[in-house]
């Protein structure tokens, strides 16, 4: 048997969440190690998913925010300085040891980190979305290129490179065809 609870969060909730991430954005050291963050994010998560009592609704939004520090951690993403900041300090809030609820409190301990979560992702979406595309033609393009034989590591520029190579080869063998959709005779005029 399941139970279901919603919880509504007002403005002045969701104002709460954004001052104390005000907070923490405001401590972040202007050096930082990006990998070391990532790191770090990563096992604090791995301890919470570790926890024997964690709920299910916590546990797959700590999973989502690991792809935050997936996307810092790539070198072949290539952010900017900009979107490598915000990350950045969206990341150092959930390395942070002080929360609202303290973590070692069984089954609740994690539901302030688990709203923060859902409103950090909420705020990423846009890179997200963009970074598991990139994931999955990255993926793509290795397993093309491993077919071909060539050299299977890639940076997004080579990605890109590639594409446009593609995109250029369709064009010029449909010139070749001369495909006309009505099946008539085709002019090409340059």
């Amino acid at each position: 048997m399941s139970l279901q609870i919603s919880i509504e969060l007002d403005e002045h909730d969701l104002a709460r969440f954004a001052a104390m991430a005000r907070q923490v954005k405001s401590r972040v050291p202007q050096k930082v190690n990006h990998e070391k963050i990532a790191i770090e994010v990563r096992e604090k998560l791995r301890r919470a998913q570790d926890a024997d009592d964690l709920p299910d609704f916590i546990a797959v939004r700590i999973q989502q925010l690991e792809q935050l520090a997936d996307m810092l951690a790539d070198t072949e993403w290539g952010l900017e300085e900009d979107e490598t900041t915000r990350i950045h300090s969206a990341l150092y809030y959930f390395r942070e040891p002080v929360d609202v609820i303290p973590d070692r409190v069984p089954v609740l301990g994690y539901l302030d980190d688990a709203i923060m979560i859902e409103l950090t992702l909420r705020d990423f979406e846009p890179e997200l979305s963009a970074y598991q595309s990139f994931c999955g033609f990255r993926a793509a393009e290795r397993q093309r290129r491993e077919n071909q034989g060539l050299p299977t590591d890639i940076s997004k520029e080579d990605w890109l490179a590639d594409q446009r190579a593609l995109l250029h080869h369709r064009i010029r063998e449909r010139r070749q065809k001369g495909e006309d959709k009505t099946g008539g005779w085709k002019i090409t005029l340059w």
